[in-house]
Order: structure tokens, then sequence, then C-alpha cells
């Protein structure tokens, strides 16, 4: 391995490489053989990234129930919504039901017939 590569590949995985150290870590790249080292670099830190460092797995757990929490909130204010629609639509249908039906009903106001308007009690002749 040429002389500062191994500088400049411990650079590019620690985040802190430098212009001119990545300009001439891809030039050294660009050879085939170079290639598959760095792939195998690339792997290496990759696995040792993955092991060591530690999953907290209770903050994990809160972060997923905490969205599924979020979530069945959201699904309740749904169906409230869905409730509440349905709610208007059957009684805007009952209302309407109940003035069809009653639409026929009107209000009828039939003359008291007294004995002396009757047919009965005027006689022919008689004003």
């Amino acid at each position: 391995m040429e002389e500062g590569i191994g500088k400049a590949l411990i650079n590019y995985f620690t985040k802190s490489i430098s212009t001119a150290e990545m300009a001439r870590l891809m030039e050294w790249i660009k050879e085939k053989s170079n290639t598959s080292v760095f792939k195998e670099y690339v792997r290496t830190n990759y696995l040792v990234d993955l092991v060591m460092t530690d999953f907290d797995t209770e903050s994990g757990k809160q972060k997923v129930f905490e969205e599924i929490r979020k979530n069945k909130k959201n699904s309740v204010r749904k169906n409230i919504g869905q409730v509440l629609v349905y709610a208007c639509i059957l009684m805007i249908l009952g209302l309407g039901y109940i003035l069809y039906i009653h639409s026929g009903d009107t209000l009828h106001l039939k003359p008291k017939v007294d004995e002396v308007t009757s047919m009965e009690a005027i006689k022919p002749g008689t004003d």
C-alpha cells in the first residue's frame, strides 16, 4: 500500500478526511487492484460499526409504542368524524321522513255547525 493511503483511509472512515487526501484516495481507488482492497476495507468498517454500536432496545420500544399510540389517536378521531357524519345524515333523513308523513295532514278547520245553520233546521220557504 502506498505511503499515506492508510492514513487517508482512516480519515475517510472517521469522516475527517481533507480534500487533498480525498483526491489522493480517489486516484488510488481508480486502479482495479486497489478497488477490491478498498471494498474490503469498507465491508470491514461496516461490520465494525455494526458490532460496536449498541442498540438501545428500550428507546426503540418507546418510539414504536409512541407511533402506535399516535396512530390509534388518529384512527379514533377519524372514526368519531365518520360517526358524526352518519348521525347527521340519519337525522336529516329521519326529519325528512317525518315531514313527508305529516305533509298530508294539514290542519283542517271545520266550521261548527249549530242547529240554526244546519240544513235540517232550514225549511223551504223560510229564511
